[in-house]
C-alpha cells in the first residue's frame, strides 16, 4: 500500500478490505499502525 499523505511505499499488506489507509513513517511516526474502517474508526496494530 501507500501513504495516502504523500503516495510512499509502506510495509502494510491490504487484506480483503480490511485496510483502508496506511501512512509512511514521515507522515506517522509508528508506520506500523494502519487504520482500519470495518463500521466505525479504529486503529489496528499491525506486525
Amino acid at each position: 500500500m501507500n501513504c495516502i499523505a504523500c503516495g510512499r511505499e509502506t510495509n502494510a499488506t491490504a487484506k480483503r478490505g480490511e485496510i483502508e489507509a496506511a501512512f509512511c513513517h514521515y507522515h506517522y511516526p509508528m508506520n506500523r499502525i494502519h487504520i482500519t474502517i470495518p463500521s466505525r474508526m479504529i486503529l489496528v496494530f499491525v506486525r
